[in-house]
C-alpha cells in the first residue's frame, strides 16, 4: 500500500477520517484481523478526539494490542519512536506495541515491519532498539 498523501489531519476532519481508515486498511491487509479497539477515544461529551493520539488502535489477541500515534510534520520531534507498554485493561494485564510517528514513505515501511513483527511474536527489543536509534536525533 502507499503512503497517504494529504495536508495537515489535525484541523480537517475528512483528513483525519482518511487517515483513520488508511491505518486500519494497513493493520487488516497485514494481520488478516479487523480492527478492535480496545481505547475509549472521546471526550466525557462523546465528541472524538481528533489529536492524533491516538490515530490507530486495536487488539491483536486478547492481552496485545497496537497503537499508533501520529504528530504533523514538526522538525523539532522524532520522525519515530516505538516501544512496548505494559498496562492494564479491564483489570487484566495488556501489552501495546506504541509507534509514535511522523507519517513518510520511510516511517511507514518501519511501521508496517513493526506491525508484521509484533504481530508474528518476533519482535525483540534489540529489533526495537536499531529502528529507534535510526531515528533519533
Amino acid at each position: 500500500m502507499e503512503v497517504l498523501a494529504i495536508g495537515s489531519f489535525v484541523d480537517s476532519p475528512q483528513n483525519y477520517a482518511d487517515l483513520i481508515d488508511f491505518w486500519k486498511h494497513t493493520f487488516t491487509s497485514l494481520t488478516g484481523l479487523a480492527e478492535e479497539s480496545y481505547v475509549n477515544n472521546t471526550y466525557g461529551n462523546g465528541k472524538a478526539i481528533l489529536d492524533g493520539n491516538p490515530i490507530f488502535i486495536s487488539k491483536i489477541t486478547a492481552d496485545k494490542g497496537i497503537r499508533i500515534i501520529q504528530a504533523e510534520p514538526d522538525m523539532e520531534q522524532p520522525l519515530l519512536s516505538s516501544w512496548i507498554h505494559q498496562t492494564v485493561i479491564h483489570d487484566k494485564p495488556f501489552e501495546e506495541l506504541v509507534i509514535a510517528l511522523q507519517l513518510n514513505s520511510e516511517t511507514y515501511t518501519e511501521t508496517i515491519q513493526l506491525i508484521k513483527l509484533y504481530a508474528d511474536e518476533v519482535l525483540t527489543p534489540k529489533i526495537l532498539q536499531g529502528i529507534n536509534e535510526k531515528y533519533e536525533g
